[in-house]
């Protein structure tokens, strides 16, 4: 049997998406690590977890204090690989990459290095205040771009963009798309609602517009609330459900306020099973600066659920096709949201064609785990 680390600072969104795969890939043949810096995390992915350290940089800094946690990690970090001794190494963000490259340079370098990249590592740091800060980042990951055997990116845009604006030099690359397992959503979307979470779906009468999310910057909220200002005044029997979490809540629901639509807001929170809540949704709007490849527009298609998205630099012109599949919007036009969705309300027959497109589109994105078993397999020498 094979061993793989996985390490990982933050997982939400696609992340915790390729985790589910990761999971699920031959038991018999791989033993899956799931390394965590972050208690919260620790809770999920099976028994073969560990909770590496509670303590790790929680700003943009270069402050003494910061670097004295990342040298405390790294030592954390080298002791566990040095008692495991895996066969692949895998890490899905910047944090974990940074530590596995000064690892393998110094003491593990025949241990295979994946790194996935899953996020637009450009844009979230550029659209951070710190500018230094940012730069190392980009120049560190540029001078370790030859350290890992493999950097997996889960879309053909995110791999251009980071590799163009970076200028990384990575010495292999692959385009693993991130992926459903539609048999088991099928599965999930027949366990039934019960009472007491009734209320987070609204009426049976009300139109529903859901939005699939963290509550924080990236996703812009605001635009998708400016829209649905808009669309409340024509459809007043209508319900804004949102699924997610996140450090924005209590100042989106204050921004709620503002525009009159709270009473017309449900804040569903982070739910296990989304697919039981966007099965009754009428269409979906993702508002979005940026994006990676976003599971949740997968998730809402597996529903067959119309899908309105802003045009973000990588991620949802690719699944959409080019909006053959679904509505692009530039980003930041909340009226063009409005005016998409009111054409959508308005028409059974064009929601009934974008739902079949959905379906249809879906089936493109079935999963993906026999890619990287193919990888693992090739790395490990078989």
């Amino acid at each position: 049997m094979y061993k793989i680390i996985f390490f990982a600072k933050n997982v939400s969104g696609g992340a915790d998406a390729f985790l589910r795969q990761l999971h699920s890939i031959d038991p018999k043949r791989f033993k899956k690590i799931f390394c965590f810096f972050r208690r919260d995390l620790h809770t999920r992915y099976g028994k073969d977890r560990v909770l590496l350290s509670e303590n790790y940089p929680q700003k943009d800094t270069l402050d003494i204090s910061q670097l004295l946690v990342f040298i405390s990690n790294i030592q954390k970090t080298y002791s566990f690989i040095k008692s495991e001794q895996p066969h692949i190494i895998l890490t899905c963000d910047i944090y974990s990459y940074l530590t596995v490259c000064f690892l393998k340079l110094l003491a593990f370098r025949k241990i295979p290095f994946i790194a996935l990249i899953n996020n637009n590592v450009y844009l979230i740091h550029k659209q951070r205040q710190n500018f230094f800060y940012s730069k190392l980042i980009f120049t560190i990951m540029r001078l370790f771009s030859r350290t890992p055997e493999v950097f997996v990116f889960v879309s053909r845009d995110l791999a251009k963009v980071t590799i163009e604006k970076i200028s990384l030099k990575p010495r292999r690359m692959k385009i693993i798309y991130h992926s459903l397992d539609i048999t088991e959503v099928r599965k999930l979307l027949k366990e039934k609602i019960t009472k007491s979470q009734k209320k987070l779906i609204g009426d049976k009468k009300e139109l529903k517009i859901f939005s699939v999310g963290r509550l924080d910057p990236q996703k812009d909220f605001e635009t998708l609330f400016k829209a649905y200002a808009i669309i409340q005044k024509k459809y007043k029997n209508s319900k804004l459900v949102i699924l997610g979490d996140g450090i924005l809540r209590k100042e989106l629901e204050g921004k709620a306020l503002d525009l009159n639509i709270r009473s017309n807001i449900i804040f569903a929170g982070w739910q296990k099973n989304i697919y039981k809540y966007l099965k009754f949704a009428d269409l979906v709007i993702f508002s979005s600066h940026y994006e990676g490849f976003p599971i949740s527009i997968l998730e809402s298609m597996a529903c067959g659920v119309p899908v309105i998205a802003t045009d973000s630099p990588t991620g949802p012109r690719e699944i959409l096709d080019n909006g053959k599949y679904g509505f692009l919007v530039k980003v930041g036009d909340y009226q063009k949201i409005a005016s998409i969705v009111t054409k959508l309300l308005k028409s059974k027959s064009l929601r009934s064609r974008y739902k079949n497109s959905s379906l249809t589109r879906i089936k493109m994105f079935n999963t993906q785990k026999q890619d990287y078993e193919k990888l693992f397999n090739g790395l490990v020498g078989d």
